[in-house]
C-alpha cells in the first residue's frame, strides 16, 4: 500500500511540474510567431507603402510610371514597337509585382 501511495504522490507531482513548465514553452512559441508574424506585417507594410506611391505617381499622371505600368500591367508597346512574350513554367509561377 505504501508504495501505491507513493506512486501516486510522485504521479501527482509530475503532473503538477508538467503543467508549470508547459507554459513557458507555449510562451516561448507564441514569442517566435509573434516575431514572425511581425516580420510579415513590416513587409507588407513597405509593400503598401510602394503601392502607395505608385498611386500617387500614376494621379499625377507621371509619363514614366504611367508607361511602365502601360508595359508591364498591360502588354502595351508603343506604336512600331513589337512585343515577344515568353511563356513561363508552371516551375517559375506568377510573375512578383
Amino acid at each position: 500500500m505504501k508504495f501505491f501511495s507513493l506512486a501516486i504522490v510522485a504521479l501527482v507531482v509530475f503532473v503538477i511540474i508538467s503543467y508549470v513548465l508547459r507554459p513557458n514553452r507555449t510562451l516561448s512559441q507564441l514569442q517566435e510567431e509573434l516575431r514572425i508574424l511581425q516580420a510579415q506585417v513590416d513587409a507588407l507594410e513597405q509593400q503598401i507603402q510602394e503601392k502607395d506611391r505608385i498611386i500617387e505617381k500614376l494621379r499625377s499622371r507621371d509619363p514614366a510610371v504611367v508607361e511602365s505600368v502601360a508595359r508591364d500591367k498591360f502588354g502595351m508597346a508603343k506604336q512600331g514597337e513589337t512585343i515577344y512574350a515568353i511563356p513561363r513554367t508552371e516551375t517559375e509561377g506568377p510573375r512578383k509585382e
